[in-house]
């Protein structure tokens, strides 16, 4: 059915300040000093800062299917292909890190996809059904051993896991040649 309404894509260099403007707006202003990430489908941003604009904003192509897509061959990805991974996202992300380095002292540091709600759920994280309010954590020891978990199983073995969708662990399948075989968004 036609709405006749048309849809812009929003580009990533707006996305990462109206994210950053959504979690003041949630956490308000007795929050503080603020650090936003978002890793979405295509991308990765990341917005910090005190005001209702961050001082700090950056929309990056290292979204989880992107990178999933890109650089796995093989399911579960190969120890090699998770560090070349690594490695690459390391050198991608070493400019910002410098950056971000200044905003350690956030008082809040918040996760707003899909991607961080799973991570915290398969860490221990309250499930969605508790309610938006519920303070979820994921912690960096949690992450490192979920990513050590996950990155041995199969997509079909992750989307068994409570807390992950089908629907999101068959990013990992599929085609998943080097190159770009699919257009890039």
């Amino acid at each position: 059915m036609e709405t006749g309404v048309v849809v812009h894509l929003l580009p990533g260099d707006d996305e990462a300040p109206y994210t950053f403007l959504a979690v003041r707006r949630w956490y308000g202003w007795s929050a503080g000093r603020l650090l936003v990430l978002d890793v979405g489908v295509g991308s990765l941003e990341l917005g910090a800062g005190r005001d209702e604009h961050p001082d700090l904003a950056a929309s990056l192509l290292l979204g989880a299917s992107r990178l999933t897509r890109e650089w796995f061959t093989s399911d579960p990805p190969s120890r090699q292909e998770m560090t070349a991974l690594g490695e690459q996202l390391n050198a991608e992300l070493a400019p910002l890190a410098r950056q971000v380095h200044e905003y350690r002292d956030a008082e809040l540091t918040v996760g707003t996809s899909r991607t961080f709600r799973s991570l915290a759920r398969l860490t221990g994280a309250a499930p969605s059904s508790a309610g938006p309010r519920v303070r979820r954590v994921l912690t960096d020891a949690g992450l490192r051993q979920l990513v050590a978990f996950i990155s041995r199983m199969s997509s079909r073995d992750l989307g068994e896991l409570e807390g992950v969708s089908p629907g999101r662990a068959a990013h990992r399948s599929g085609n998943r040649v080097r190159g770009r075989t699919r257009p890039r968004w």
